[in-house]
C-alpha cells in the first residue's frame, strides 16, 4: 500500500494480513508444508489471455500490456526458452499461411528479444 499517511482502516488491514499470515505459517509448520511458487509456462498465459480478450471483446493491447508485465518478471533463461518457442511457432504459422498469427507471434518475439537485449 502507498499513501501519505496511514489511516486506521489501513492499519487494521495490515494487522489482519499479518495475523492471517502467521496463522498460515503455523499451519504449514505443523503439517510440514513448504510453500512453493507455481511455475506456469508463458505459452499457457498467452493462450489464456487471448481467450479472455476475445471473450470480453478486448483489443490486443490488453494482451500486450499483460505480456510486458509478465516478461519483466521472467529470468533470462526463461526468456531465451520463450524466444526459441515463439520463433518456432511463428515459422510454423507462416508455413500454414496463418499470417496474422505469425505476425502476432513475431511481435511477441520482438518484445522478448528486446527484453533480452536490454539485459546485456
Amino acid at each position: 500500500m502507498y499513501a501519505d499517511e496511514v489511516t486506521e482502516s489501513m492499519l487494521h488491514a495490515v494487522e489482519e494480513t499479518n495475523r492471517r499470515r502467521s496463522v498460515q505459517e503455523e499451519y504449514n509448520r505443523v503439517h510440514g508444508i513448504v510453500p512453493q511458487s507455481i511455475v506456469k509456462d508463458v505459452r499457457d498465459v498467452i493462450d489464456t489471455l487471448a481467450e479472455v480478450a476475445e471473450d470480453e471483446g478486448l483489443d490486443e493491447s490488453f494482451i500486450d500490456d499483460v505480456l510486458e508485465n509478465r516478461l519483466g518478471r521472467m529470468k533470462r533463461k526463461e526468456l531465451e526458452k520463450l524466444s526459441v518457442s515463439l520463433e518456432k511457432d511463428m515459422k510454423k504459422a507462416a508455413a500454414a499461411l496463418a499470417f496474422e498469427e505469425a505476425a502476432r507471434l513475431r511481435d511477441m518475439l520482438v518484445s522478448v528479444k528486446g527484453r533480452l537485449n536490454s539485459e546485456d
